[in-house]
């Protein structure tokens, strides 16, 4: 009977231990994105105008890409993609090809700069 409850609490810790490591799994939100490149622009809540530059490239891009690129806008509240893809910091700007993150800007909050970081990325046919 003690050897069978001692089973029973080692499967019971398995699954509990398996089921944690995939809470790191990609989130659906990233699993989501139809587009084969998408920008993932993680916004403050609180401090909009820290992000004005960031939208404003993002949005001259998508227009003249039409389509050819999604952007999603992630608020810092949205915990489990913030430490998913471990944001310090807010705004931040991912690259996501083919639902996978594979670039973070680093640049200056210039709106040039970060319009030079998505035409680094993305091919646009500019009408």
């Amino acid at each position: 009977m003690q050897t069978r409850f001692v089973l029973i609490v080692i499967v019971f810790i398995t699954t509990a231990v398996t089921a944690g490591c995939t809470a790191s799994a990609t989130p659906s939100l990233i699993k989501d994105i139809n587009e084969d490149k998408a920008f993932l622009l993680f916004s403050n809540d609180e401090d909009l105008l820290m992000d004005q530059p960031y939208y404003n490239a993002l949005l001259q891009a998508v227009n003249e890409c039409r389509e050819k690129i999604g952007v999603e806008i992630v608020s810092s509240e949205e915990s489990a993609i913030v430490d998913y893809l471990q944001v310090k910091e807010f705004p931040t700007l991912f690259l996501v090809e083919n639902q996978q993150t594979t670039e973070k800007y680093t640049g200056t909050g210039e709106k040039e700069d970060i319009s030079a970081f998505i035409a680094e990325n993305v091919s646009c046919e500019v009408d």
